[in-house]
């Protein structure tokens, strides 16, 4: 009996211990990609991949071979705007790749987690020098790195967040 795609050691999903991609594999599976008709069906772009899942499939390709994906800096707007959707519907970080062109929800999980850490730090290191009662109850992203002069006046038709690009309040 037992599962396609799952092998009686019991590691879940997996025909064999998670192998590194080479660049052939990779090389395939994108041809299966572009030849595909919408939807993508991953089960079947598997078959053709011996040694793989339908889900590493569709992870590989999405997180590395997506020819859409961004690798660069991360811009303030996509900062503001990682914030912005956090702030409306939590870590939802799927439904914020959809509306993030080019990044993936990994991506933007982790971007989110790094700019969290500096503004924590940022915040220790303000309230030791300071008395409480001075600490603002909110964190300006613009802290984060010198704001493109081009954008200063532009900030507010970027994200019309009530305060303007990406203020947030204090993440306790």
């Amino acid at each position: 009996g037992g599962h396609p795609g799952v092998d009686p050691s019991g590691k879940q999903g997996r025909k064999s211990g998670p192998k590194t991609w080479t660049k052939e594999e990779d090389a395939v599976l994108l041809n299966l990609v572009q030849s595909m008709r919408m939807p993508m069906k991953w089960s079947i772009v598997a078959q053709s991949m011996p040694d793989r899942t339908g889900k590493q499939c569709r992870e590989r390709y999405v997180n590395h071979l997506n020819p859409r994906l961004k690798s660069g800096e991360w811009t303030p707007q996509e900062d503001a705007t990682i914030f912005h959707l956090y702030n409306t519907n939590g870590s939802q970080w799927a439904k914020m790749s959809k509306m993030i062109p080019g990044r993936t929800d990994n991506g933007i999980k982790n971007r989110f987690h790094n700019l969290r850490r500096q503004l924590e730090r940022e915040d220790d290191h303000r309230l030791r020098l300071s008395k409480p009662k001075d600490f603002p109850g909110e964190i300006r992203l613009e802290r984060l790195r010198e704001f493109p002069s081009s954008l200063k006046g532009r900030a507010h038709e970027l994200w019309d967040m009530n305060a303007g690009i990406g203020v947030v309040a204090a993440l306790s």
